[in-house]
């Protein structure tokens, strides 16, 4: 799909496109969501910006790639990943609203490599496959609640991963083998990370008017040196730190 300028609109109809490319061709259009978007395949940014429209934030499902090279959008929506190979998502440093990981491909097959900068709004949510932040080693910025189910998991690097934005979210993981985040870091503006379940980070960092509340659960930290910094409050009511 194509356009110098102006706005097109993208209307589905209740049928999914395989794979769907938008390109200005250097222009300043932007591609409009009228529904939700399926995209059996790949979903290629060239040039633009995906807008899934004021007022609706509408929703978008990919099986493929995400490569953007250009502006998204994503306002209140929900982006999905639910493929059944490994796939990668390359952000252009482009912020989602709520993320959905939902890869069903078998073990090993099921990764979600995410190049660039990842920065979540909103809600994390790993239902199924492996996300994969090692790869490429970005750096994860998330503002809500993290989730990882039964069958989710995932591969750290050496990026960081921040709790940012502001207010109470949680952590929770339900995953078969507690997943290692790598570096963890709380720092918005008076955040509180709660966890809900037993959690695992290689370090930990807690800014100076954040909260991380433990209670009741384990945290196991497996980094070197000095995996736990606490500037801020870190609150251990019944609960058990592991190094």
């Amino acid at each position: 799909m194509s356009g110098t300028s102006g706005t097109k609109t993208i209307t589905s109809g209740g049928s999914a496109f395989y794979h769907l490319t938008l390109d200005d061709g250097g222009g300043t259009t932007t591609f409009e969501l009228q529904d939700a978007l399926d995209v059996d395949g790949n979903l290629t940014i060239t040039g633009g910006t995906l807008d899934t429209k004021s007022g609706s934030n509408f929703g978008i499902n990919v099986a493929g790639n995400w490569s953007n090279s250009d502006i998204f959008t994503a306002r209140t929506s929900t982006t999905t990943f639910d493929g059944t190979a490994d796939h990668t998502i390359t952000t252009n440093a482009q912020a989602f609203y709520n993320l959905t990981l939902n890869n069903t491909g078998a073990g090993g097959s099921d990764d979600i490599i995410i190049s660039g900068a990842l920065d979540v709004d909103n809600i994390l949510t790993i239902t199924d496959g492996d996300l994969d932040i090692d790869t490429s080693d970005p750096n994860v910025t998330l503002a809500g609640n993290l989730s990882i189910g039964a069958n989710g998991s995932v591969d750290a690097g050496s990026g960081t991963f921040t709790f940012d934005g502001n207010g109470s979210k949680t952590w929770t993981d339900a995953s078969a083998a507690i997943q290692d985040f790598g570096a963890v870091v709380v720092d918005g503006t008076a955040k509180t990370i709660t966890a809900m379940s037993n959690i695992k980070a290689a370090s930990l960092t807690i800014g100076a008017d954040d909260t991380l509340d433990l209670t009741g659960y384990t945290l196991t930290l497996t980094g070197t040196g000095t995996p736990l910094v606490k500037n801020g409050t870190f609150t251990t009511t019944n609960s058990t730190l592991v190094y």
